[in-house]
């Protein structure tokens, strides 16, 4: 049985197309034509996936079939839709206006100083829940040249070896990491590695430095550092979330600040005449 459920900005659509532009026309029902442009304006963004279309054009399909049973209302039925529907509407148009007005005054710039202070406000919001690492990775073919050179190398003893270790990555390894201020999830790392298991914390904790070969491959592994599960996550690992989270604080004030201004605003709206006593 098909499923009809109306998407929120699909019913705000009724029966017409939403925008215009490109008009490029993707699907059509009973007159009504969904394009291209309609979608990017549905979803809020102008590149999205094949998925995503494809669940618009669908929840559009199937508002158009049921407002092609419109005229089967009777004209009050028809009457207490459109009368409800008002508020949906006005809900609308005033969260849009509300988002126009967040839009014109946010401030997306968020200092380290602001940031640091958030994290040590915050601390135990950023426990871990994985070990995170900052570690040396190559994957190289067997018969890749120098192989014994590099066993010595990667164990990074002076600056030199980083220099070497580095050059012969970009020449010849499969697959290469090593950013000494970058941390990762080690769970996350592990999937790079042909193992069935593994002692995650005796490997980590021990600062494992180990080369094997598997699949007709030479994979090194250097934990240059490590931080341990439900410990305070390093600042620098969550500065982009602690950044996200700020920008959303501001967000959620000139959210506040915005009801306040249009309540105030449609509150002194002169053009109110009422007809009764």
């Amino acid at each position: 049985m098909r499923s009809f459920v109306l998407g929120i900005p699909l019913l705000f659509c009724l029966s017409l197309s939403c925008g215009s532009g490109n008009r490029t026309p993707l699907v059509t029902v009973d007159g009504n034509t969904l394009y291209e442009d309609d979608v990017a304006l549905i979803l809020g963004k102008v590149e999205y996936s094949a998925e995503e279309r494809d669940e618009v054009i669908q929840s559009w399909i199937n508002a158009q079939m049921v407002f092609s049973l419109w005229d089967s209302l009777s004209t009050d039925k028809q009457n207490l839709i459109e009368l409800r529907s008002t508020d949906y509407k006005a809900s609308l148009i005033l969260f849009e206006l509300e988002n126009q007005w967040i839009e014109t005054r946010l401030d997306t710039v968020v200092k380290d100083a602001e940031m640091e202070k958030y994290y040590q406000d915050n601390i135990q919001d950023f426990l871990l829940n994985d070990y995170i690492v900052k570690l040396l990775y190559l994957k190289v073919p067997a018969l890749a040249p120098d192989i014994e050179l590099v066993r010595k190398m990667f164990v990074l003893n002076t600056p030199s070896d980083t220099s070497k270790i580095t050059q012969y990555a970009n020449q010849y390894a499969t697959s290469f990491y090593f950013n000494r201020d970058n941390w990762i999830s080690f769970e996350d790392f592990l999937k790079e590695l042909p193992v069935d298991y593994i002692d995650v914390e005796r490997f980590v904790t021990n600062k494992t430095k180990k080369v094997f070969e598997e699949n007709g491959y030479f994979f090194f592994i250097n934990i240059l550092d490590y931080r341990l599960k439900n410990t305070p996550s390093p600042f620098t690992y969550e500065k982009e979330r602690i950044r996200s989270r700020i920008i959303l604080n501001r967000k959620f004030e000139l959210r506040t600040k915005a009801k306040t201004h249009f309540e105030t605003k449609l509150k002194n709206n002169e053009k109110i005449d009422y007809h009764f006593r």
